[in-house]
């Protein structure tokens, strides 16, 4: 097999598409001369502003570099697989004997290697920059490598999102929205660690500040922060690498598997429980002077945590809803069982319940039975979920609408029906989350592990209650079509054998 080379037919097709060596050379070389004449031209005028003048432009080629390389490669690599798939073209390459894993490399090589020539020339002139304005060759190396890594597992990521992409599970995101008004507006990335950890270039003293990237003087090496930020986006990658070769090898496949939505969901956590133990390390310098808190950070953790358990549960409903169609055709072709649904269901509430359990600044009273409910209120949901993806799978090959739905409405409508409850109120000491928002998941979570306002006066018995019988009405419906189907089946084995 052949990822990388001349030898990759759809990476060769692409590059060539694009003009091939000559037209890439020339483009690059061209900016290079112009960018240098600039410079130079620059310094000349003003020489007393010489070495501040080549530092401001080593950050802003750092930043040029970061648009090439996390702004436009995705882009064209979106743009290369969206187009085959729309155009039908996908179903020729399916046709040559080309392995998935070696056509997913393809459209990342063939649609990143133009763009990357001009991100080689941007690094010898900022060489140039650097030298100039006395900063350590090291210290540009080290960025723009840091910088490359990340910008390849945005290039994965581009790609599997491309083939997968679907309105109806990527809306599911939108309670995210909802998160800096549940934790006192310090929302976005200042309470998910975990993104943090994966946002290398941001990491710590961003690789943006040239002038604190290494020590002067010093060997350069990889810190540990870094290092662990590599780790985790290669593990990543690796996930969206291999769902984009299923997605490629057929349209109607499962990217992401319960297994893989399992080590998917195991990824966040583990990656959320390195930013929450090293916070300090990994939150932007920017960020010294205030704090989310650990409240904040590990309720919309767990809200994200959540949301990861819906992938591996959803396919896992799939699986089966076609294991028993497969059974029910007798159908000779060999199939794998899918996993058990209890287990996923199992694992992916473990996962998610280890995220508050490794906060070393939570300490909250009641603190292990709030770990308790929590794993109720997430497996409770989860179930929800389960019975909906199979009910809406056993009556079509598509549920990503109907979940949505569901989830804007069970999980939103509760906690906005209270917050309506909370702005009418007359009394001034009432709490804008009460038992009618525990119905909800996102309600529930805040409510147990945000004790801002004393909520911890509530009982979560009556919000586990309510949200269990909402979730029970997937349940009653899957029962209902489960139960038709064994009826259907009796009947015509009946008529067979008569």
């Amino acid at each position: 097999m052949s990822y990388l080379g001349p030898n990759n037919a759809l990476a060769w097709a692409h590059f060539r598409l694009r003009g091939g060596w000559s037209r890439s050379a020339a483009f690059a070389g061209g900016a290079l001369v112009v960018l240098l004449m600039l410079i130079v031209g620059l310094t000349r005028l003003n020489p007393a502003d010489a070495s501040r003048i080549l530092y401001g432009w080593s950050t802003g080629l750092l930043v040029l570099q970061a648009a090439v390389l996390v702004v436009y490669i995705p882009g064209r690599i979106s743009t290369a697989i969206r187009q085959d798939i729309q155009t039908k073209l996908i179903e020729s390459h399916r046709l040559m004997p080309t392995p998935p894993l070696e056509a997913i490399s393809g459209y990342v090589v063939g649609a990143a290697l133009q763009p990357l020539l001009l991100s080689a020339a941007l690094f010898l002139l900022g060489v140039y920059t650097c030298h100039g304005a006395a900063l350590e060759l090291s210290r540009w190396v080290m960025a723009t490598g840091v910088l490359l890594a990340f910008a390849g597992f945005v290039w994965v990521l581009s790609a599997y999102v491309s083939f997968a992409a679907r309105i109806g599970p990527a809306l599911m995101f939108m309670p995210l929205f909802l998160l800096p008004a549940l934790v006192g507006g310090t929302g976005g990335l200042a309470t998910l660690p975990g993104v943090l950890v994966l946002l290398s270039p941001m990491i710590g003293q961003s690789v943006f500040d040239l002038r604190g990237v290494t020590a002067p003087g010093s060997v350069p090496t990889l810190p540990a922060v870094y290092a662990i930020a590599l780790a985790a986006q290669v593990y990543f990658a690796a996930i969206c690498f291999i769902a984009a070769g299923r997605k490629y090898r057929s349209s109607d496949a499962a990217g992401v598997d319960a297994l893989l939505g399992l080590l998917l969901l195991a990824g966040w956590t583990g990656v959320t429980v390195i930013g929450l133990r090293g916070w300090e390390d990994y939150r932007p310098a920017a960020w010294r002077g205030w704090d989310s808190g650990a409240g904040a950070r590990v309720i919309a953790s767990l809200i994200v945590a959540l949301l990861f358990a819906v992938t591996p549960v959803a396919a896992s409903a799939w699986e089966h809803a076609r294991w028993r169609r497969h059974e029910r055709l007798r159908d000779p072709a060999p199939m794998r069982r899918p996993l058990p649904a209890a287990l996923v269901l199992v694992v992916a509430t473990l996962l998610a319940v280890a995220i508050p359990y490794v906060e070393p600044e939570l300490d909250i009273p009641q603190f292990r039975a709030r770990l308790g409910w929590s794993a109720g209120v997430i497996a409770v949901t989860l179930a929800g979920l389960y019975f909906l993806y199979a009910f809406a799978y056993s009556l079509r090959p598509r549920a990503g609408v109907v979940a949505f739905l569901w989830v804007m409405v069970t999980w939103g409508g509760p906690v906005m029906a209270d917050l309506v409850r909370f702005g009418f109120a007359d009394k001034p000491d009432a709490e804008p989350l009460a038992t009618m928002a525990s119905g909800s998941p996102l309600g529930a979570l805040v409510i147990l592990w945000d004790d801002a306002n004393h909520r911890r006066a509530l009982d979560p018995l009556a919000g586990l209650i309510l949200l269990a019988a909402i979730n029970a009405i997937p349940l009653a419906a899957w029962l209902t079509l489960r139960l038709r189907e064994r009826r259907a089946a009796g009947a015509l084995d009946a008529g067979v054998s008569g």
